[in-house]
């Protein structure tokens, strides 16, 4: 039975501007992921600045068996997130 996965944060300027820019790499990688069905990503209408990343994998247990450096890399994630650096993993962590 296939799964959605929905991650919501709020979007740095960049991408906001531009998500596609900005998830490029991350896109590229999830897409390659063996169980990965489709992406989908953008902006909320409604107040232009909450990030949504939309995976839809084959089943439960096919997101539970891929390890999440393999799909985002700190400098990715900074690059989504307004969060500030303080809110993230450290980088020796990627």
């Amino acid at each position: 039975m296939p799964t959605v996965e929905i991650i919501r944060f709020p979007g740095s300027d960049a991408f906001v501007a531009d998500p596609g820019v900005v998830l490029k790499d991350a896109l590229n990688l999830l897409l390659d992921t063996p169980g990965v069905i489709s992406v989908h990503y953008g902006v909320q209408t409604e107040d232009g600045t909450t990030g949504y990343l939309i995976v839809v994998w084959e089943t439960p247990s096919s997101r539970l068996h891929v390890p999440t450096p393999l799909m985002f890399n700190m400098s990715t994630l900074r690059q989504m997130s307004r969060l500030s650096s303080k809110h993230l993993p450290p980088k020796s962590l990627h």
